[in-house]
């Protein structure tokens, strides 16, 4: 939704800024991106039961810890030269279809 989009945009935009705040803002800026990128690898599957018309319940909350620590993996392969490069797309390919199968079975 737009108000995702909005969302997401501002927290990218922080991200940016707290980069240069010393010493914390790097941290920081990790951790945005983290959260970042786990949301979206769970979004695809909350797009595609969106548009069966199915009630996601309580699958559309946020939950921090969990975000961080599905987006932890991609963050750290971007910053890998090439073999993490290469590796990203196939990872994010198995997080996406294991928080699929994770949701359908009721653990998340």
């Amino acid at each position: 939704s737009l108000a995702d989009i909005g969302f997401l945009f501002a927290l990218a935009v922080l991200s940016l800024l707290l980069g240069f705040v010393p010493v914390a803002g790097p941290f920081l800026s990790f951790a945005i991106a983290c959260y970042l990128m786990g949301w979206e690898v769970r979004e695809p599957y909350l797009a595609v039961r969106v548009g069966r018309g199915e009630a996601l319940g309580g699958l559309r909350r946020r939950r921090l810890l969990w975000t961080l620590r599905v987006g932890t993996l991609p963050v750290v392969l971007a910053m890998v030269p090439l073999l993490g490069w290469l590796l990203l797309p196939v990872v994010l390919v198995y997080q996406v279809a294991g928080v699929a199968w994770l949701s359908e079975r009721g653990h998340l």
